[in-house]
């Protein structure tokens, strides 16, 4: 059955409004978009399905297959899917935080230029907390801070992605960034096979002594034979700091000094794992600066969200010229900068709110334009112990070598009062 008559949903402020855009009641007439975006989300995974190729080593078998730091082996779908998958938990990261903070941002608009880089990387470092003591019910190399370097390869690929798309601007701490991962690829040690493996477990001193050796030496020069013992035991740091950090997280060392590892018992798959997180690790602080910007680029998408829906609007746009202006915290004339009302008027065009007057500099005569200021007794001893801030304008002129003659008081730097003044007085001449 109709109903006999339309009634339309409430329409609310603040906080039920706010429960109302993370948690939107059906409209009977279409879908309604959740907070975390999911549908959108879903859409640009299908699109990058398209546009990232498979990797070609899908092809190679796993014993011959070198899957090196930041290149992760696997079918377009799979890498699209992995992408969605950071995006998705970066947004789960950032809802929380947004209902957390609504009495913040409520009152303060949701904008970069208010935050700085002080919000990303608080969430950046909330995030990688939190995945550091994330466990799973049974035993597995993918969990606690193994998982958080893993996550972090991701999310240098998804940037990278995003860059050669022109999704996320190119900038040199960006750039720099990308740059190191590429080193830390290049510098991976990459496991031959469990031969290799097994003379992990021979000190350097043993490997000149063993009769095993002697085939290889022999082919060697003596600076090639030091070498290639130095590669060894790079091999051997690198893999132990691996296992570590997937056993323990970076402060590793602490919990298991200098246990030693049994070679002979460990397998090539988890050797080059365990040398792949040791890669990541290296640049692990990179990693988190295009965390921030990754997190920086779906913050915006949840800044446009608010700033379409949130009523009602932040009383402040701007901190920066909210302080200068409408914080009132200057002395003499103020201005309204700021506001939000003020610097984005409702339906465009001026604002309703006056914006308000600067303090004119001082005159020839040197009198200061907050002479005879009314001043309480509390903001005077405020001033007395911490100093003030007044704004004030002035035009600069300079006398041209054919032009008007200009008398004292307007050359230099000088009022807008007096130069106001000086014009008049040039255009009675002139008419005269």
């Amino acid at each position: 059955m109709k109903p006999f008559i339309w009634i339309d949903p409430a329409e609310y402020t603040g906080w039920m409004n706010f429960a109302d855009i993370v948690s939107p009641n059906p409209d009977g007439c279409q879908e309604q978009e959740d907070f975390l975006m999911i549908d959108k989300l879903v859409t640009e995974v299908d699109s990058y399905k398209n546009k990232i190729k498979s990797h070609e080593g899908i092809s190679s078998p796993p014993d011959c297959l070198k899957e090196l730091p930041f290149d992760r082996v696997a079918n377009s779908e799979t890498l699209a899917m992995l992408q969605g998958i950071v995006q998705a938990t970066i947004r789960t990261f950032l809802s929380d935080f947004l209902i957390r903070s609504f009495p913040i941002y409520s009152n303060i608009s949701l904008r970069s230029e208010n935050y700085g880089t002080a919000l990303t990387s608080y969430i950046a470092n909330m995030m990688v907390s939190e995945m550091e003591n994330q466990t799973s019910f049974f035993p597995s190399n993918y969990d606690r801070y193994a998982y958080v370097l893993l996550f972090l390869e991701q999310v240098a690929q998804t940037v990278k992605r995003k860059t050669d798309n022109g999704e996320i601007k190119e900038n040199d701490e960006v750039l720099s960034a990308l740059q190191s991962c590429n080193t830390a690829q290049q510098q991976y040690i990459h496991v031959r096979d469990k031969e290799q493996l097994e003379t992990l477990g021979l000190s350097a001193v043993a490997a000149g002594s063993s009769g095993r050796w002697d085939s290889i030496k022999n082919l060697m020069t003596e600076e090639e034979w030091e070498r290639y013992l130095e590669d060894l035991e790079t091999m051997k740091n690198r893999i132990t700091q691996g296992v570590g950090f997937a056993a323990s997280g970076p402060n590793w060392s602490d919990v298991f000094g200098d246990r030693p590892i049994n070679w002979n018992s460990m397998s090539v798959t988890n050797a080059r794992f365990a040398s792949k997180l040791a890669s990541i690790h290296s640049v692990v602080e990179d990693c988190k600066v295009l965390l921030n910007y990754l997190i920086l680029h779906e913050m915006n998408k949840y800044t446009e969200k608010l700033t379409k829906n949130l009523n009602p609007r932040p009383y402040i746009y701007d901190v920066n010229r909210f302080f200068v202006g409408a914080s009132g915290a200057l002395l003499g004339d103020q201005i309204k900068s700021g506001l939000y009302d003020v610097e984005i008027p409702i339906g465009g065009g001026q604002s309703a709110i006056e914006y308000g007057n600067i303090n004119d500099c001082a005159k020839f005569d040197m009198e200061h334009p907050l002479n005879n200021i009314s001043i309480d007794s509390e903001k005077l001893e405020s001033i007395k112990e911490n100093g003030t801030f007044y704004l004030e304008k002035y035009a600069i002129v300079t006398e041209k070598e054919d032009g008007i003659e200009l008398p004292e008081n307007i050359k230099g730097t000088t009022s807008i009062q007096e130069l106001r003044e000086f014009f008049k007085l040039t255009r009675i001449s002139l008419k005269q």
